[in-house]
């Protein structure tokens, strides 16, 4: 919510700020066209011309960047609205995983978080109503699907294509 409510005076903001700058391009226009009518009171009509059409450059030019800033202003909230989603779903996410996490304590043994390809490996020792296990947990919310990775991972475990090695190294001081 807070992120929201700081957008909108973000929005606000780049309002105002907009407003005052077609203001001061406005009065700078009017100050350029009351100028140049002086100087067409003191020249010839193809001077005053010259001046009418440089004055009508410079309103086209306002005019193109009114439009473009327009464009903008449309899109900025449909872009503020992605971001504050995708920023919201990844909060969400992290808040999914620190909830299960503390539900996966009181199932498992030992629960590691890893936080790559799955979020949490849980082990439940085996005891004599159990057999134990060792469970890749992965945890989503709303609607995340599983990643590339994530999929080649369930697969494996699903073939039993899975195994425990010991790797010794030697280490010379």
């Amino acid at each position: 919510m807070e992120a929201l409510i700081a957008v909108l005076v973000c929005l606000l903001t780049i309002t105002a700020v907009l407003a005052i700058h077609f203001r001061i391009t406005a009065l700078k226009l009017m100050e350029e066209t009351d100028n140049k009518i002086e100087e067409v009171n003191g020249n010839s009509l193809g001077q005053a011309l010259q001046i009418i059409r440089a004055l009508n450059a410079n309103v086209a030019s306002v005019k193109l960047d009114t439009e473009t800033l327009k464009k903008n202003l449309t899109e900025l909230p449909r872009k503020t609205m992605r971001t504050l989603e995708g920023s919201t779903n990844v909060n969400k996410g992290a808040y999914a995983e620190w909830a299960a996490f503390h539900t996966l304590c009181r199932e498992y043994d030992r629960v590691i978080f890893f936080n790559s390809v799955f979020d949490f490996l849980c082990i439940r020792h085996p005891s004599e109503e159990d057999p134990g296990t060792v469970d890749f947990v992965d945890v989503k919310s709303g609607r995340a699907t599983l990643s590339k990775d994530q999929r080649v991972l369930r697969d494996l475990i699903k073939d039993k294509k899975i195994d425990f090695k010991t790797v010794r190294v030697k280490v010379t001081s």
